[in-house]
């Protein structure tokens, strides 16, 4: 599990190994794509978007296989 400290962090490398886009992790995790780049710059999240993002992030590989 990422700490949601460093999900920002992760969350960058997540769309560039993935080839991801911003608006394309916002569709998916229903926010905006403001709060998406808010996130990749070190801004608090939600806790209801933090678990979003998780389960995203973690269940990205099985669904793309």
């Amino acid at each position: 599990m990422i700490s949601k400290e460093n999900i920002g962090k992760e969350l960058i490398l997540f769309m560039v190994e993935n080839d991801l886009t911003v608006e394309e992790v916002a569709k998916q995790v229903k926010s905006s794509a403001a709060s998406v780049y808010r996130w990749m710059n070190g801004k608090n999240m939600t806790n209801q978007n933090y678990v979003r993002l998780q389960k995203y992030m973690e269940n990205y590989n099985k669904t793309q296989n």
